[in-house]
């Protein structure tokens, strides 16, 4: 094997390395989620309705602190990815660039928006 041949499929299985980890940490928080959900819907109708707007607005913050998690796990990722291209390739840099970076600022825009527009 070459020396550049070698550098790349170390690079591919960095990257896939990544991806698994990315998808376990996934699989991990959406678990954590679905672990949460039942608890909040413990208690009779009269205790839910009572509690609504305590439980609205932990959900609001809640919700916000994932989606600007989000943001930032998307820059974590976007920077070793880009990293790695910049190393070898640099063909479809500003592409790959401009992906991760639309990523992080759509989570941090939704997360601007669920604070404003839903209610506590």
């Amino acid at each position: 094997m070459k020396k550049n041949q070698l550098k790349t499929n170390q690079k591919d299985y960095a990257i896939s390395l990544m991806l698994k980890a990315f998808k376990v940490i996934t699989l991990v928080f959406v678990g954590c989620i679905l672990y949460s959900v039942p608890a909040l819907a413990q208690g009779g109708v009269t205790a839910g309705m009572s509690s609504l707007s305590t439980e609205a607005g932990t959900i609001k913050t809640t919700g916000k602190t994932i989606l600007y998690s989000l943001a930032v796990i998307m820059l974590l990722i976007g920077a070793v990815r880009v990293m790695s291209k910049v190393g070898g390739e640099r063909e479809g840099l500003h592409k790959e660039i401009a992906g991760w970076l639309g990523a992080a600022i759509f989570f941090a825009v939704a997360a601007l928006v669920v604070d404003k527009f839903v209610p506590a």
